[in-house]
């Protein structure tokens, strides 16, 4: 499978004198050296940061995510680095609270006629928002991996705002198309996303004392890998056997991904990196019935521990945090740091300055989030 070996764009918007073999190491190193990585450490997975040490944070996530991304990537001899990088990077964009920051964020945009996504702002963090050089904005990352940021979850046919007001000239320029696929490591990326949260928020579900183990024993994979464990080794303590029923299923998915991959190489003809965008279908999958499996433990996840009271309570907590931040400097805009309200003096829109209040708020972490809310609320709040 060599002629699947990464021969696609390395370029970058502004030319440095960096080796082609060095190229996604070098990004990998300015991704995990940004600030936006570094935030993610505070940032909700499933659980707020400031609920326990030992639940997985955002950060946590991402390094499982990349670990597994690497594994199958090098499984499939393709560019392990490249879906590693795009791993790190997918939840650069990720607000505080988790995917209902990101849904209180949406929907308060939808009132500007607008919308908020994570990956067009993850993109947005490593092209403009941060900063290693007095010589450009952003991170300067290799196309392919800003293609990755971008569309690891399949192409944007309805591009948000964030595509149409700042990103068009950039997108023209680095030639990325929306429309179509991106790279089978960003692919791989996607998927090993899917199959890190499906094990391991089980995992942090059955800490919580949340997820029965009644309930999780009748589960497919994650489940039947739990019995084993239970079976043969009655004496450990549940949690060890969740740590290692969830290792087995991982490697079972993986598994699983890498043959299902495999097979689609051969049926749509994917013989060079070029033909992974332009096939119109995406490669990196489930086997059918493992897709099946997923999607029953997925639906379990959303009824059993993300719509669980005990969770319900933080996301309405979120919810009114994100909320009260954004009314707040909508109102008041010379509230934010002077950069932030910079960039806002100079849009006229309504929609384009409600986008970077959004923007702002997106960056924060859980704590400073709250902490920020709570100023804001109190009788000697500055408004």
């Amino acid at each position: 499978m060599s002629f699947l070996k990464f021969d696609g764009n390395k370029k970058r918007l502004f030319d440095e004198d960096i080796s082609s073999n060095e190229a996604f190491c070098e990004d990998r190193m300015r991704v995990i050296s940004s600030n936006a990585f570094k935030r993610l450490e505070a940032k909700t997975q499933v659980f707020p940061s400031y609920h326990g040490d030992h639940y997985r944070k955002r950060l946590t996530h991402s390094l499982e995510v990349a670990e597994i991304a690497k594994r199958i990537a090098s499984n499939l001899n393709v560019d392990a680095d490249l879906a590693e990088v795009v791993a790190l990077s997918h939840d650069l964009g990720h607000p505080p609270f988790g995917h209902v920051g990101e849904d209180v964020l949406d929907n308060l945009m939808q009132n500007f006629g607008r919308d908020y996504k994570h990956n067009t702002f993850s993109f947005k963090i490593v092209t403009k928002l941060e900063n290693i050089s007095h010589n450009y904005a952003g991170l300067n990352l290799s196309w392919a991996v800003l293609d990755g940021i971008l569309k690891h979850n399949g192409p944007l046919l309805k591009p948000c705002e964030y595509i149409i007001d700042y990103n068009k000239n950039l997108l023209d320029g680095l030639k990325i198309d929306l429309s179509c696929h991106s790279s089978l490591e960003a692919q791989i990326a996607a998927i090993s996303d899917d199959i890190a949260y499906n094990n391991h928020d089980i995992e942090d579900g059955i800490r919580a004392d949340i997820l029965t183990l009644d309930d999780v024993f009748k589960l497919p994979v994650f489940g039947d890998f739990m019995l084993e464990v239970r079976d043969k080794y009655s004496f450990l303590e549940y949690g060890i056997m969740a740590k290692d029923a969830k290792s087995k299923s991982i490697a079972a998915m993986k598994k699983d991904v890498i043959e299902q991959t495999l097979k689609n190489i051969d049926k749509y003809s994917i013989k060079s990196y070029s033909d992974a965008f332009t096939c119109g279908v995406q490669i990196v999958d489930f086997s059918p019935e493992m897709s099946e499996n997923i999607a029953k433990i997925r639906k379990f996840l959303y009824a059993n521990l993300y719509h669980n009271k005990k969770v319900a309570k933080s996301r309405s907590k979120a919810k009114s945090v994100i909320t009260k931040i954004f009314e707040t400097i909508d109102k008041k805009p010379d509230l934010m740091p002077t950069l932030w309200h910079s960039e806002y003096s100079k849009e006229q829109n309504d929609g384009a300055k409600a986008g970077i209040i959004c923007d702002y708020i997106a960056g924060m972490t859980d704590t400073f989030a709250v902490d920020l809310s709570k100023k804001f609320t109190s009788k000697k709040s500055i408004i």
